[in-house]
């Protein structure tokens, strides 16, 4: 298994960018090939998740590897653009820019937006909310009849926080590595193979829910498929119905993906952990540029400047940015998920995907480690999502005529607003306040030049006057409205609105508290709980009598915080410093995992423990018992299948 030790950082001191073309997940997991492209001939490196390692890039890497650097943190500044406030102009300059940004980087890269004539492809721009899973989710596979439950899981997604639109499937990382199967392997090993992914798939379609696959670039050293990723994904997901993949630590989804599906008669989507979003750090050249835009049509955001916030939190500007890879498309049918997977505190990541009309990443289980909605989220996202669908379809947030950011029609302390222009002239707005507390605005619905009879509060489901008016968004709150002739346009929408809870969401509890675990009890073969009185020594065992035991150990786990002061027992499981990697440094070898507040519930609760934690010290009374003297070797197993008839499942 690849060491994975290493920050998410990619920006030095000053801004300076880091010319590696990787994403940082995809050096951490490609940390064990680095000697060899050291080793090599000194002028091509081994693959690293999907591409290729230069000796200058390895070189680059060496030289920077062993510094501390600051927290910085670029993912925000390539994938979002600064509003007027951050760059101290007027609205006017800030849209002129921003307009002949649009207009010069469509003809420098021939991008025609002809993707999304495709039906295959233009769903993902009505695909807002959508959840990444892992197949063993207990919501979604049951146990005890080895059985999928879509039903149960999405009974239980639409109950807390509306249902979903697309999901992703992970059942991959963090087992690949385990043993020499790829991750394609994976797959086929599910329950019922993949005839039971088949079915799997049937069920989400039925409901109305889009299935991606997930994707590792990174699976370059097990068992070799015969043929380039690409051809096996296209082969494998026109097998099962799949619409699609997320690209795991891609910065950019390649062309190939999707001429080896054309090349079989089935498009599919591609979707980057990084986005799809270009940026001249990527090492290929052709990921500098927007061209991509003629096949990629969605994307991961990860819209925050800094993973240091308060309590391990991420960060993001309070004026929200706009999206680049939206904004390119002038009728921003581009679908963008933002994605803050480690938040107990979820408004950031929503408020930007409402400011920018795009969608959300549900994402909850997260390796394991169950990162659940606070109630205030969960209420905010099953009263935004009825709207952003309406948006959506009703061609105001895709597919529209206009998008105006911070429209100046809007204005209040803390507001800000996007305005979307219909062909029709119909217009309407999402607005979002990022502050902590209950702001006034004041709306001139005259001054944005849209028409219209009819003025409509979608969250609160009421009409409004169109003269200008003075109103107010509740704390950390969010806002539509909408101007339509039509008045049946909005009946159905005014309707499911007043069907759900609307409590202001200042008076619903933000509090977040690691899932709590329980320790089952152990339930030996037979009708009694006791373990059988021996004589002797079972053999091969050692017999260890009753006494006080310090019992110490920590979690490995690489994402989810460390503090190294509640590293008691020394492991030295959490990285002393920011190191990047591949390097030389021993950190880079040395499994640790990513520094910070410990408070999410990674690794176990044991009995003693309030809440889960990746540390744990206690002292204990064990024994008497037996041990085994060595670990059960595969011949020993043998005899215990053959002796017990017992066939595992898998």
């Amino acid at each position: 298994v690849a060491p994975q030790a290493f920050r998410h950082k990619r920006l030095l001191p000053g801004n300076r960018n880091l010319d590696t073309g990787i994403s940082p997940r995809c050096f951490r997991r490609s940390a064990a090939f680095v000697v060899v492209a050291m080793l090599g001939d000194g002028r091509r490196g081994p693959a690293l998740c999907g591409r290729t390692a230069t000796a200058a890039q390895v070189a680059l890497l060496v030289a920077i590897g062993a510094g501390d650097f600051g927290l910085a943190d670029a993912q925000a500044e390539f994938s979002l653009f600064k509003g007027p406030q951050a760059e101290n102009k007027t609205h006017a300059q800030w849209m002129a820019e921003k307009l002949q940004w649009r207009t010069k980087t469509i003809a420098e890269n021939n991008i025609s937006f002809d993707l999304y004539d495709d039906p295959a492809v233009n769903w993902t721009r009505l695909s807002f909310v959508q959840p990444q899973v892992h197949l063993w989710d207990r919501y979604l596979y049951d146990e005890k009849t080895h059985q999928y439950t879509v039903k149960k899981y999405l009974d239980d997604l639409t109950e807390r926080y509306g249902g979903i639109d697309s999901v992703l499937l992970w059942p991959t990382y963090p087992n690949i590595g385990v043993d020499a199967r790829n991750q394609w392997d994976l797959w086929r090993a599910l329950p019922g193979g993949l005839d039971g992914v088949k079915e799997l798939t049937r069920q989400f379609h039925e409901a109305g829910v889009r299935v991606l696959w997930a994707y590792n670039p990174f699976d370059q050293g097990l068992r070799p498929e015969g043929e380039e990723h690409w051809t096996t994904m296209a082969k494998l997901l026109k097998e099962t119905g799949g619409d699609g993949f997320n690209g795991d630590t891609m910065a950019v989804v390649y062309k190939v993906f999707y001429e080896a599906a054309r090349n079989i008669s089935y498009p599919i989507v591609g979707e980057a952990e990084l986005g799809n979003y270009a940026h001249p750090s990527w090492s290929r050249p052709e990921d500098h540029s927007w061209n991509f835009s003629n096949y990629n049509s969605m994307g991961w955001g990860y819209y925050f400047f800094s993973f240091s916030g308060p309590d391990g939190n991420t960060q993001f500007w309070r004026e929200p940015g706009v999206d680049r890879a939206k904004w390119l498309d002038p009728r921003g049918r581009r679908q963008t998920h933002a994605c803050d997977r480690w938040a107990k505190d979820r408004h950031d990541a929503m408020q930007y995907a409402h400011f920018n009309g795009v969608g959300y990443e549900s994402w909850e289980n997260v390796w394991g480690v169950y990162m659940t909605f606070n109630d205030r989220d969960a209420a905010a996202l099953k009263r935004l999502q009825p709207v952003w669908r309406w948006l959506g379809h009703s061609r105001f947030t895709s597919d529209h005529k206009e998008w105006v950011p911070y429209a100046p029609e809007i204005r209040g302390e803390g507001i800000y607003a996007s305005r979307w222009v219909r062909d029709d002239g119909m217009c309407a707005w999402t607005l979002v306040n990022r502050d902590d507390k209950k702001r006034s605005f004041h709306f001139d619905v005259a001054s944005s030049g849209c028409s219209g009879a009819h003025l409509y509060d979608l969250l609160e489901a009421k009409p409004l006057k169109r003269a200008k008016a003075s109103l107010h968004m509740d704390a950390l709150g969010y806002g539509a409205f909408a101007l339509v002739d039509d008045e049946a346009a909005v009946e159905a929408l005014l309707g499911t609105m007043n069907g759900l809870p609307n409590k202001p969401l200042s008076t619903i509890d933000a509090f977040w508290a690691p899932l709590q675990q329980r320790m089952v009890p152990l339930t030996l073969s037979g009708e009694t709980e006791q373990a059988p009185e021996l004589t002797a020594n079972p053999p091969g065992t050692v017999f260890v009598a009753r006494t006080r035991y310090q019992f110490q150990t920590g979690g490995r786990e690489i994402e989810g915080g460390c503090d190294p002061e509640k590293d008691t027992a020394n492991t030295g499981n959490c990285c002393e410093k920011l190191v990047f990697c591949p390097s030389w440094d021993q950190q880079c070898f040395d499994q640790c995992a990513f520094s910070g507040p410990d408070t999410r519930g990674v690794d176990v609760q044991f009995p003693w423990e309030s809440e889960p934690g990746r540390f744990h010290d206690a002292w204990l009374d064990i024994g008497p018992f037996y041990i085994d003297r060595y670990p059960v070797t595969n011949a020993e197993f043998k005899k215990f299948l053959d002796a017990t008839g017992y066939k595992p499942r898998d």
